[in-house]
Parts: C-alpha cells; sequence; structure tokens
C-alpha cells in the first residue's frame, strides 16, 4: 500500500512518475564484495581471451591475401583459377580482408569497449579464416600441369563449387562488418575518468528550470520524511542529456535540506559516477569513500574491496544522509555500490540521475521507489527560455531580438533542450557582440539544417551536443552514422528501419534492434513525428519517427574523420590523394547521392568507376539522375526509396549486374511499374520492398527467391499472388496492406491454407474485399489456417476487410 504522501501514480496529471511497490532494503549479503571479485576476475580473463583470439585471428587472415593474390595472378603457371565466378569471388574476399586488416594494423592491442558480443565475433573470424584456407588449399594441392591440364579438358576439373564460394564470401562480408568491427575501429573519444569530480561550476552553470514546479512540489513530497515512514527511499531521474536532469537534482536537493533542516541535521553529498563501471569499480568505491569521509585512500589500501565497502557503509550506519549519484550509466556498477549505503531508519534519500530509463528502474527495484521523466521543454517554455537568456548574456539591457518566427525556428531544432537552448542563445549573443547591427536568428540557424553541406556548428552548439553524446556506446554511434545515408528530415517507421538495421549488419538480431531504437528514443534522439490527420479514415495511420536535427548535425561533423557515409558533395570535394588505397577511414563503403533539386553526377563518373565496386551500401533519392547502377557490383544494400526518376530500365539493369550479395533492395515510393523476372538472380535478398509503387504483378521467378525473409507489397496494384509463394519457406513477414485489396476470391480454397505452410512466416498483413470476408467458405478457410499458425509458432496477423 502506497504511504499517504506519494502521488498516485496511475493518475492523469502524475504520469510521469511512477512509484515503485514499496520494498525494505535488505541487508547487504556477505558475499558482496566476493561477488564483486569475481565479476572483475571474470571481466579480466574476457579481456585476455579477447586480446589472444583478436592477435590469433589477425595474424590469420593477414596471410591470405597474398595467397589470393597468387592465385588470381594473370598468365602464367601461377594463374590456377580461370572461371570468372571463382575469380569475381577471390576478388571479393581479398578486396574485403585488405579493407579490414590493414586498418588494424595501427592498433597495438585491442580496444573494444566490452562489447558483448566480442568473444563470438572473434572466434567466428578464426573459423572464417580457417575455411577460407581450406578453400584455397582446394586449389593449390593440385600442382601436377599434365594433371590440371586433364582437369581443365573435362566438366570435372578443380574448382570452386559456384554455391560453397558464393557462400563463404557472403559469410565473410557479414563477419567481418559485424558491430563488433565498429567497437574495435571505435573514433569517439576517450570516456572521462571514473568518478569525475562534480565541480561547484557545474551548480552555478545548472540548466534553467521551466514549467516543472508542480512536479518539483510532487517530487519533494515523495521525499520528505513521514512519521509513519523513515526507511531509506530512493529517487531515479532519467531523461536525455542536456535536460536538466542535474538541475532538477539540485533543486529538489536544496528544497529538501530547507525544508527538513530545522528537524534534522542531514549530510548531503554529491557523488559523479560519469563514466564509472565494472572495471574502475574499485576506484569509484575509493571516491565515495572520500566524498563521504573526507579522507583519500592510498593505491595500495584498495586491494581488500570487502574492507572498503565496509568502511564506508559504516560511516554511513549513523548518519542522516542524502546523496546525490550524478550521471549513473550501468546498472551492474549499482548492483555493487547499493551495499554500501545502509537502511539505518533515519529517513536517508538517495536521488540517481541518468539517461537511460532500464538504469533508472533498476536502482528503484529493491527499496521504496521513485522512478521520475523528465520531458523536453515544449515551444511556449523554449521560447521563453531563449529569451530569457538572450537577455541575461547581453549587456545592454534592450537587446535586440529577431522576429518571432525566427525563434520558433530555432526552438523546434532544440527539440526542446535547455542545453542546446542556452547554447544557442550564446552563440547569437556573441554574434551579437561582433555585429553592428542585429542579427537575425533565421540567419544564425539556417546553417544547421544542411547535412549534405558539410556544416559548421558553432563552438557553443558543439560543446552542448558533444556533452549530449559523450557517452553514447559505440553501438548507438555506428546507428547514427547509418542515419545519413538518409536526406535531409528522413521520416521513418520503426519496423522499416530495424529490417535496414539488420540487413546491413549493424544489430545481431531484431531484438536487439528494438533495444538500440528504444535507447536512442529514450535520449531524445529519435523523435515522434505528430500524425499528419491524412491517412485513411479505416486504417491507423503508422508511428513515423526522425532523428534529431542538432544531433544528426553533429554526427555528421565528425564523420569526415571515420568517412562511415560518403555524400555526393564530399564525393566531388575529395581529391583524389585523398581517397587511400585499402584505407578504410577514405574508403566510400556507404554512399548516399540525395537532391531535392534536379541534378546528375556526371562529374563523379571518374571516382565511381575507380571506387564502385567496394561500395556496400548506396542509398539514392530525390531527383538525382543518371547513376550508373551496373557499377555497384558489390552491394549489399540498395536503398532507392523515394528516387522520382527510377524506371523500370534501371530494375532489369540491377537484377541483370549480378549483384550477387545483394540482401536488401528497396524501391519504395518510386514510380516502376514492373518487377522484371530477372529479379531471381539477386539470389541472396533478403528484403524485398516494392510498397507504394505501380508494380501490379509479382513474377513467378520472384518465388525463387530462397532466402527471402520480408516481402512487401502494400499500396500496390498487385491483386492476385501466385500459389508459387509457398516456396518461399524462409519467408517471416508478408505485408499486402494500405491500399491494396487482395482478390483471394480467384483463388482455389486450398490457397489460403497452403499459407500456413510457409512455416517462417511470424507476420501477415492483408487486405481483402469485405464479400471475401463474408464468404462462409473463405471464413473457414482463413480461421483454419490461422489457427495452424498461431499453434505452431509466435504469430502476429492482420486480416482487414474493404
Amino acid at each position: 500500500m502506497k504511504p499517504a504522501a506519494y502521488p498516485h501514480a496511475d493518475s492523469d496529471d502524475d504520469t510521469d512518475i511512477d512509484i515503485v511497490a514499496p520494498m525494505r532494503l535488505a541487508a547487504p549479503p556477505q558475499d558482496a564484495s566476493e561477488e564483486l571479485q569475481h565479476q572483475l576476475q571474470l571481466r579480466l580473463q574476457v579481456e585476455m581471451t579477447a586480446r589472444t583470439l583478436f592477435r590469433e585471428a589477425f595474424k590469420s587472415m593477414h596471410s591470405l591475401p597474398p595467397r589470393i593474390s597468387e592465385l588470381l595472378a594473370a598468365g602464367g603457371p601461377g594463374r590456377r583459377v580461370t572461371g570468372d565466378g571463382d575469380r569475381r569471388w577471390l576478388a571479393f574476399i581479398k578486396k574485403e580482408l585488405d579493407q579490414f586488416g590493414l586498418p588494424l594494423t595501427r592498433y597495438r592491442q585491442l580496444e573494444h569497449g566490452c562489447h558483448p558480443h566480442m568473444l563470438k565475433w572473434l572466434q567466428d573470424l578464426k573459423e572464417k579464416a580457417a575455411g577460407i584456407r581450406e578453400l584455397l588449399d582446394q586449389y593449390e594441392r593440385t600442382v601436377d600441369p599434365l594433371q590440371r591440364a586433364a582437369h581443365n579438358c573435362c566438366a570435372t576439373r578443380p574448382r570452386f563449387w559456384k554455391e560453397e564460394i558464393r557462400r563463404m564470401a557472403e559469410e565473410l562480408y557479414h563477419t567481418l562488418n559485424d558491430p563488433c568491427r565498429y567497437a574495435v575501429h571505435s573514433w569517439t573519444s576517450q570516456s572521462h575518468g571514473a568518478g569525475e569530480l562534480l565541480h561547484e561550476d557545474r551548480a552555478a552553470t545548472a540548466t534553467p528550470l521551466l514549467g516543472i514546479d508542480e512536479q518539483i512540489t510532487k517530487l519533494l513530497r515523495c521525499l520528505l520524511p513521514t512519521n509513519t515512514d523513515s526507511g531509506l527511499r530512493i529517487l531515479s531521474i532519467f531523461g536525455p542529456g542536456g535536460i536538466g536532469k542535474t538541475a532538477l537534482a539540485m533543486k529538489v536537493q536544496h528544497l529538501f535540506q530547507h525544508q527538513t533542516q530545522r528537524q534534522y541535521r542531514w549530510h548531503m553529498y554529491h557523488i559523479s559516477a560519469a563514466a564509472v563501471s565494472l572495471s574502475k569499480i574499485k576506484w569509484f568505491l575509493c571516491y565515495i569513500n572520500q566524498k563521504i569521509t573526507g579522507r583519500t585512500i592510498l593505491g595500495t589500501n584498495i586491494t581488500d574491496t570487502k574492507l572498503l565497502m565496509s568502511r564506508i557503509r559504516e560511516n554511513l550506519q549513523q548518519t542522516r544522509y542524502f546523496i546525490l549519484i550524478d550521471d549513473l550509466r550501468d546498472a551492474s556498477v549499482w548492483g555493487i555500490i547499493k551495499h554500501v549505503f545502509p537502511d539505518n531508519h533515519l529517513g536517508c534519500r538517495i536521488v540517481i540521475t541518468t539517461h537511460l530509463r532500464s538504469v533508472a528502474r533498476s536502482c528503484c527495484s529493491d527499496p521504496n521507489g521513485i522512478v521520475y521523466k523528465m520531458k523536453p521543454l515544449d515551444e511556449f517554455y523554449s521560447r521563453v527560455l531563449l529569451i530569457r537568456t538572450i537577455r541575461s548574456l547581453s549587456e545592454s539591457k534592450h537587446s535586440s531580438l529577431s522576429e518571432p518566427e525566427d525563434m520558433d525556428l530555432i526552438s523546434r531544432s532544440c527539440e526542446g533542450i535547455p542545453l542546446l537552448i542556452t547554447a544557442f542563445a550564446a552563440n547569437i549573443n556573441e554574434a551579437q557582440k561582433t555585429s553592428t547591427h542585429s542579427v537575425g536568428l533565421r540567419g544564425r540557424t539556417a546553417e544547421f539544417h544542411s547535412v549534405e553541406e558539410g556544416p559548421q556548428l558553432p563552438d557553443q552548439v558543439r560543446r552542448a551536443l558533444s556533452h549530449i553524446c559523450r557517452d553514447l556506446p559505440v553501438e548507438l554511434m555506428t546507428l547514427l552514422q547509418y542515419m545519413n545515408m538518409f536526406p535531409r528530415g528522413y521520416m521513418f517507421e520503426k519496423d522499416c528501419l530495424v529490417m535496414k538495421w539488420i540487413a546491413k549488419g549493424l544489430t545481431h538480431s531484431e531484438g536487439e534492434a528494438e533495444c538500440h531504437f528504444s535507447e536512442l528514443v529514450d535520449r531524445n534522439i529519435f523523435t515522434l513525428v505528430p500524425p499528419t490527420g491524412e491517412h485513411n479514415l479505416d486504417e491507423a495511420e503508422p508511428c513515423r519517427w526522425q532523428v534529431n536535427k542538432l544531433v544528426l548535425q553533429f554526427i555528421s561533423s565528425i564523420r569526415s574523420r571515420a568517412a562511415f557515409v560518403f555524400t555526393r558533395d564530399m564525393l566531388t570535394s575529395l581529391e583524389p590523394p585523398t581517397i587511400r588505397p585499402f584505407s578504410e577511414i577514405c574508403m566510400p563503403r556507404w554512399l548516399a547521392l540525395h537532391s531535392p533539386v534536379p541534378a546528375d553526377i556526371q562529374g563523379l563518373m571518374q571516382t565511381i568507376d575507380h571506387w564502385g565496386q567496394n561500395v556496400r551500401s548506396l542509398a539514392v533519392s530525390g531527383l538525382v539522375d543518371q547513376v550508373p547502377l551496373n557499377k555497384f557490383n558489390y552491394l549489399v544494400m540498395l536503398d532507392l526509396e523515394d528516387w522520382k526518376n527510377l524506371k523500370d530500365e534501371d530494375l532489369l539493369q540491377i537484377c541483370n549486374s549480378k549483384m550477387y550479395l545483394l540482401r536488401y533492395l528497396s524501391v519504395r515510393k518510386t514510380q516502376v511499374s514492373k518487377l522484371p523476372p530477372q529479379i531471381k538472380e539477386l539470389c541472396s535478398l533478403r528484403t524485398l520492398d516494392v510498397s507504394h509503387t505501380q508494380i501490379s504483378k509479382l513474377p513467378s521467378q520472384a518465388f525463387e527467391l530462397g532466402h527471402l525473409i520480408k516481402l512487401d507489397l502494400r499500396s500496390t496494384k498487385i491483386r492476385m499472388l501466385s500459389e508459387k509463394i509457398v516456396g518461399l519457406q524462409k519467408l517471416q513477414h508478408l505485408l499486402v496492406g494500405g491500399d491494396t485489396t487482395l482478390s483471394l476470391i480467384k483463388y482455389p480454397l486450398s490457397f489460403t491454407p497452403a499459407l500456413g505452410d510457409l512455416a517462417s512466416l511470424r507476420v501477415l498483413a492483408i487486405t481483402c474485399s469485405f464479400h471475401q470476408c463474408s464468404d462462409e467458405a473463405y471464413q473457414d478457410a482463413w480461421l483454419s489456417s490461422l489457427e495452424e499458425m498461431e499453434a505452431a509458432r509466435v504469430f502476429d496477423y492482420t486480416l482487414r476487410a474493404r
């Protein structure tokens, strides 16, 4: 039962305050320090194993390219590989090994940031190297010239099996481009030291708090001691960086002390947990002890973790304490340090700030807990903060401000994050000091909206964004780098983006991708786009998202160092010496060609001719024209969504270009009207998205794509599906909804239950006519088939009538 002083968590006006069910904090387990020691030993063992595997895998792969070069030598007795397909795949394998291996020579040791999949990935690298070595040995065993000539004259001459070498090349690519690769190649700056001190100037420059007076009052009421409850209570505040979590925590702490100082004597402590992980937990415990006792423990005295934890606990046992733990980023750290804070029944309080909802909930899972989510400012308070900050920074009492629409523009750009708003205000104020006339906000903010043009962020805004993004794990940074593949203002649906991440190999699974998506939402980097109300009344409007423009701008401004994504403008500005062979830093592997105005890329033809085969992911949209798609033979992902100039001939060219590695093809929202029979040549295709096109028929060859996982036919002119669809045994998502009405009435009744034979199908969305839904025979067939699919596996279906 909740204490009377608590607000109701389920009330309409307190939806952001969650009260965790009251539980008494148990006494610290005797083996807490032993468990910590065990975890640290396991971590050390993982580190040592990872470094050993890294050296072994790198050594194994480093020896392979010279052997492949010998097999590919032009002419002479060393040329053992004559088949065009074999040479093509061997060249691809060599290129991938070169691009992966040579940049690693810069690293003296493995730096991977404890990626959870690192050991498995390194082991996979070793296995792939061994597989390629065995494949090469298969050729080199035939050394007798006469025997080799005899083999060349018969159908059984020694050569790679087509499927074997293609499979090896494909598996190698996806192993080398595992998300762990980007952890090894991480370009992010080193984190601050563990236990970053909470400087006094941070409190002085705390983010202003606007529009949350009522929430502050409720939080304070939750924390104030009562006659009936003297136990330890914890408040977790979570929200995106720069939103004012620390300022709110300090405000609550100050008000709490002011209202209770007549009754009790409180010991107030500020503890910064920035960048603290399990590997630095001992240092962090020493830091906590120093903050509480005022005494420094020498490094030689911290080997006994159990003694250190006991010492901190003893110092707090008879103390009425209020502790602020700022910027906690790892729930496992709280799992250890929570044992040093005793529940001494003196009404002690702990306030924790964090970016992550999961960490906030974890910190409040044991004692009485309060979880509070901070929301961005609305447009009104954003505008108020902007005006107030500009005037407070200005030396003139009557500083000139621009028109209201200019201020609205900058307020929307900041997405309600106070730190960014104040940074913009500081930038504008500085510009006014150096200008003899009024500086319009529109002129100062226009540069922040064009990612394509290589923007330059002002120092104040850049520092603010650096603060917001400084603790992003490398997995999220990589996903944000990928968002540069899309044009400015791109709006996306969650499911579509997740499928693109998976197809690109940026996540290990759909579940992992959805967790990353949720974390980016919690950090206010992905924001929900308000509904437009333009959707059909009989269908729910899909949720669309947008990436925070300024965060993407910041990522774009530093991407040139890593060259994750090249754009048309970047390729144009690059001088030939800048792109060096076998340098991942300068190799255009992800290429995005976007233009809202008519533009061709004839000036890039020489660059594309030279480097097109290195590109693995290509995105084209807008009014770009004359893109030589046949130059990109080794694409893994081809995203042509909303490319206005895509023609049926281009689609045929794609199918005839031997893109055997292509796993993802999207022609969504284009004017193509025909899917050619040659689509079957894209034998590795996993995702085929032809939604919102003029295509009216699927060729029977499309059902020969044995690896296809997702088929999206929504809002096309397709009215019938071939019964051959049952051959797509790996198909998991079949979407035929939207404006499309499927004419199932023209099929025999056997077609409907045949869908149940798709053993891997998990998501089915079909729109059919009202007559079909009212026909008893079809109703029985559908219900029987759906029941079988539901009973056999987790299944989500949508059957809509028109």
